[in-house]
């Protein structure tokens, strides 16, 4: 586990290290000692019984640490780093590519843990199950596996910068996906939305807007003028995935609630991101929708229209930037659904 080796020097002396194997990994420092590599006289025969008992005691200590801080850590000083410093950092790497969630899994982890203070060398296989349970008993298992995930994820960057070497979430079992049933708006009851007056007229419009376009929430709050050309065609990175240029034909229903061109630095749509999810659940009590909508129902309504209203899948795959069309597939249950409704509204004869 800890050896000690010996490296010769080009002179007279013998340099020593410290050399340790852990799961297939290797490490090795110096410990700046030297023997003499042909001892002439009784006092370097002293010296190098000497360096020899204190090479050994050395050694010692280290295997004691390894012993006291656990297999999982590189030294002392790294287990004792703030996990939520560290996890922070990660985030900000990352820039704008989930980077929100990233945030909502670690303030998830932070009330769990009772405060923003968990050092890593805390972090092991049976604070990880705690927290799996605990995210089972309060988050959907959608949510509960996209936190848990995360939190895998930053700990899989902390072995990469050498912070630990082995990884305790590689001991707990994972947090299941599960294929949710997407909710969408069928076309009719988007029309009673349309003709309904909403007291919240900028989000009404903006909702809209990413019916008929798949925009998520973000990506149209943050829109301006200038992505907009001429012939109508809006061209903007995503904020999901900031690296991929999107380009879109804007539909005549997309244009309307749009308005009047104003000013290139103009955002399209200039709404608060405040209590969107209350507001939208208002507007569908008031026009007597009975469905769970939340903002970003409107990217799945975009694509239970298109499936609707042309059944090209690998259209409306390009169309919201989905990478795979599995991710695209999962929207058919929608149709599905609807033909269903179709043929029991028929009455007997």
């Amino acid at each position: 586990m800890v050896r000690t080796w010996e490296r010769k020097g080009k002179k007279r002396f013998t340099y020593l290290y410290i050399a340790t194997c852990i799961h297939g990994r290797k490490t090795s420092f110096s410990m700046k000692l030297k023997l003499y590599k042909n001892p002439k006289s009784a006092k370097e025969r002293q010296h190098n019984k000497d360096i020899r008992l204190l090479a050994e005691q050395i050694r010692s200590n280290e295997e004691k640490k390894l012993l006291m801080y656990g297999y999982g850590y590189l030294d002392s000083s790294r287990n004792k780093v703030n996990f939520f410093d560290y996890a922070i950092k990660i985030v900000e790497r990352k820039g704008n590519s989930n980077q929100q969630v990233y945030l909502s899994a670690l303030k998830s982890l932070v009330v769990f843990n009772g405060s923003d203070h968990l050092l890593f060398g805390e972090v092991n296989s049976l604070f990880l199950k705690k927290y799996r349970d605990f995210l089972l008993n309060h988050r959907s298992q959608n949510t509960a596996y996209s936190y848990f995930n995360k939190i895998g994820c930053i700990l899989k960057e902390a072995i990469k910068d050498e912070l630990i070497f082995n990884n305790p979430m590689e001991k707990v079992e994972k947090i299941k996906q599960v294929t949710s049933n997407k909710v969408a708006l069928t076309f009719q009851e988007l029309q009673q939305l349309k003709a309904t007056d909403f007291n919240s007229s900028k989000l009404k419009k903006a909702f809209l807007f990413s019916c008929f376009t798949g925009l998520r929430v973000g990506d149209t709050f943050s829109v301006t003028w200038s992505n907009v050309s001429s012939d109508n065609v809006l061209s903007f990175y995503p904020q999901k995935t900031p690296d991929k240029l999107m380009k879109i034909k804007l539909h005549p229903t997309a244009l309307e609630m749009m308005g009047k061109r104003g000013s290139d630095t103009q955002r399209i749509f200039p709404c608060s991101y405040s209590n969107v999810s209350k507001k939208l659940k208002v507007w569908m009590d008031e026009v007597g929708i009975n469905k769970k909508i939340t903002y970003h129902n409107s990217r799945h309504t975009f694509a239970s229209l298109g499936l609707e209203f042309s059944g090209n899948i690998y259209a409306i795959k390009e169309s919201m930037g989905h990478s795979n069309i599995k991710t695209t597939e999962v929207y058919l249950h929608l149709q599905k659904a609807q033909k269903e409704a179709l043929i029991n509204s028929i009455p007997q004869l």
